[in-house]
């Protein structure tokens, strides 16, 4: 079995409906610049062999302000695995369902890195990525 570089854990959030998604936009401060602008998933990489729930729950923290990291980590659970050979990476991706309610007072909050963002699911298809993860979002739909 292929060793992968780093391992990261990151969390879909949206409603029951799948109908609105809460992303995170990187801004151009994000380091590697062919990135920026770009969406992605809130999460990041694990730390000292962190578990992919510890990793998770510790990048909410950094990234989304306690009362937001707390709603999103407590409702996660985990989905799927991808393995992403082209960037080196193997995540653990966890879905959080929250009301549209939920999503809409998160989103006024701070964000840590780059910014959040509420999309569609038509918005969420047409988007960029960070690392092409716009591709694995066929398989989440599916």
């Amino acid at each position: 079995m292929k060793q992968y570089k780093k391992k990261v854990s990151a969390v879909i959030i949206t409603n029951k409906e799948k109908s609105r998604f809460y992303t995170q936009k990187k801004d151009d401060s994000y380091p590697i610049k062919k990135f920026s602008n770009h969406y992605c998933f809130f999460g990041g990489a694990a730390e000292n062999n962190e578990s992919p729930e510890e990793a998770l729950k510790r990048e909410l923290e950094e990234e989304l302000e306690k009362e937001a990291s707390s709603l999103v980590y407590n409702s996660s659970r985990r989905i799927f695995e991808i393995n992403n050979q082209k960037y080196n990476f193997h995540m653990d991706l966890f879905e959080s369902i929250l009301s549209t309610e939920e999503i809409t007072k998160i989103s006024k909050m701070k964000v840590g890195e780059g910014s959040g963002v509420i999309v569609s699911k038509k918005e969420l298809l047409e988007k960029k990525f960070v690392s092409e993860l716009e591709s694995y979002l066929k398989e989440y739909f599916n």
